[in-house]
């Protein structure tokens, strides 16, 4: 044992490492919360919303400053007030009031009945999660109950931690092309619906108007074609300024959103409006009364099918969309 201990000695004096008998590290876990105190200035178009919030910190060691070095990864920092940093028993303590913007992928499938899910990403940016291990105060962190979104519904928030993977060295020739880095990530959801059907009667009433002023052609004499052609035309032209307003709303995509659909079902119910009448006219222009009395037949089964045909369509669309 003397002889094994002066091979040890020895191999610490020329400088040689030993094999370290210390098993793998174990994160230190951080305790984060966050309560938010405003929601605004929610922009479908852009993507983006404004979040005015509460979020601390409870830690027990001297190696981590997590108020220092977290950051909003799906957002920015507008603003911060002077953090408090202190003691909770054996537990470092922070908290911080923070204004921040963030950015917000929308799922605008079913507007405008859609429903939207409000987070905000913290992440530690000098700590991967081998280090560092949040834990979510889901018990303390939530909403104000004064906070309101202009015609939605906030449901119930939650607060979870999930693992992020980076699958890049970031240019850093010292490590491996592949190499990986896992982080922690607390997220803060809040849920939110719109509110009744207002919305979407205020939005799309002007589309529904205009689509059934073009069936009013059919109760018009198809000689009388300066009127019978002026509705649909105008309808057409009243849809177009509808989907104009429409489109100010909503964010670009490629996917035909619901709101979409009921556009483009309605400039095609005005386009067979119109082509109705044309075949109606034609028919009358003959001077046939066996073309004039099926010009009527027609004109009469046109406003039916139609008119039924876009209401049930519609509320297909509306529910099952």
């Amino acid at each position: 044992m003397l002889a094994a201990s002066a091979l040890a000695i020895t191999a610490i004096l020329l400088g040689q490492t030993s094999p370290s008998t210390d098993g793998p590290s174990v994160p230190v876990d951080v305790h984060v919360g966050l309560y938010v105190n405003e929601i605004e200035d929610l922009r479908l178009k852009d993507n983006k919303f404004v979040a005015d919030f509460y979020i601390w910190f409870r830690w027990q060691g001297d190696d981590l400053h997590p108020l220092d070095s977290f950051e909003i990864a799906n957002g920015n920092i507008d603003s911060k007030s002077v953090p408090y940093v202190g003691m909770r028993g054996d537990f470092n303590y922070a908290y911080v009031r923070v204004v921040a913007t963030i950015t917000e992928f929308w799922d605008v499938s079913r507007f405008p009945l859609d429903k939207q899910v409000l987070s905000i990403a913290i992440e530690d940016r000098d700590n991967e999660g081998a280090k560092l291990r949040f834990v979510a105060d889901s018990e303390n962190s939530g909403i104000d109950p004064q906070v309101r979104v202009p015609g939605c519904m906030i449901g119930k928030p939650a607060a979870e931690v999930l693992p992020q993977v980076y699958k890049s060295n970031y240019g850093d020739i010292e490590l491996e092309k592949a190499k990986a880095s896992a982080y922690s990530r607390f997220r803060f959801s809040v849920p939110i619906a719109r509110q009744g059907w207002g919305y979407f009667f205020k939005l799309l009433f002007g589309l529904f108007v205009a689509t059934a002023i073009s069936f009013l052609a059919f109760w018009i004499d198809p000689m009388r074609g300066d009127p019978r052609f002026g509705l649909g035309v105008g309808a057409i032209f009243a849809a177009v300024a509808s989907q104009y307003v429409v489109s100010a709303w909503l964010p670009e995509t490629s996917s035909l959103a619901m709101v979409d659909a009921l556009h483009v079902l309605s400039f095609f119910v005005i386009f067979l409006s119109l082509a109705e009448s044309t075949v109606s006219l034609r028919l009358c222009s003959s001077g046939d009364h066996d073309h004039i009395q099926k010009s009527r037949r027609l004109d009469r089964r046109a406003f039916g099918c139609l008119s039924v045909g876009y209401a049930v369509a519609c509320c297909l669309l509306v529910f099952f969309y």
